[in-house]
């Protein structure tokens, strides 16, 4: 197999595992349609909808150069060199940390411990591309069928903006 191949092969895994994550192939009848759109500007903050146990893909028109982050024990944040204009951001919680925000309450709803981990943990996320240009997220948790799968960012350059 020719290194052809192999990026052919690997790129295909990616787009498959994707679509399975996303609810595409087994029965298109029922596939999810959580795919956001949004054009931001670099004075804006966008909010990412993260769902525990799920991964989110940011999608940009160029490929990031540098991500910036302050919680690295709750966000995984990474990108692959078959697809480097996305970004995957994956949260992490220990099961500590969630008996710790259950015990009070015995058992939180799907919702209320959506918002306890929101509360607790939400960050924010900077995106700074070439040329300096950057983009603010600010990452929320909320309950998994609110979750963004797939977003897509437009970046839009505004002469108000100084950023």
């Amino acid at each position: 197999m020719n290194c052809f191949s192999k990026k052919m092969l690997m790129c295909m895994k990616f787009v498959f595992a994707l679509a399975g994550t996303i609810g595409i192939g087994r029965n298109l009848s029922q596939a999810r349609t959580d795919i956001r759109e949004v054009s931001a500007t670099s004075c804006e903050v966008v909010q990412v909808n993260l769902g525990l146990g799920m991964t989110t893909q940011i999608v940009f028109e160029q490929e990031p150069k540098v991500t910036l982050y302050a919680d690295k024990k709750h966000f995984k944040i990474t990108t692959t060199p078959l697809s480097p204009r996305s970004l995957a951001i994956i949260p992490f919680v220990e099961s500590s940390e969630l008996d710790s925000l259950q015990a009070s309450n015995k058992r939180l709803s799907a919702k209320m411990l959506a918002s306890e981990l929101d509360e607790a943990l939400k960050t924010n996320l900077v995106v700074i591309f070439e040329n300096n240009n950057q983009l603010m997220f600010l990452l929320r948790f909320v309950e998994k069928d609110k979750a963004d799968y797939l977003l897509t960012v437009k970046q839009v350059f505004n002469k108000d903006c100084k950023l």
